[in-house]
């Protein structure tokens, strides 16, 4: 019984390990991040047209 008791110790103090690791590194990264997206869209010069400007 003290095996399987031991075993269970072992594996408890594991996750224990492994969430104080997760824990850390999250607490290293920084509370803000920034997502940029770009696009290149390939169309010819007939098909580029310049989108009109609203003033209202």
């Amino acid at each position: 019984m003290t095996t399987k008791r031991s075993i269970i110790m072992t594996i408890a103090l594991i996750i224990i390990a492994l969430i104080a690791i997760l824990l850390i590194v999250a607490a290293t990264k920084p509370d803000q991040f920034r997502v940029e997206r770009s696009m290149i869209i390939n169309a010819s010069p007939e098909r580029q047209t310049m989108a009109p400007e609203s003033n209202g």
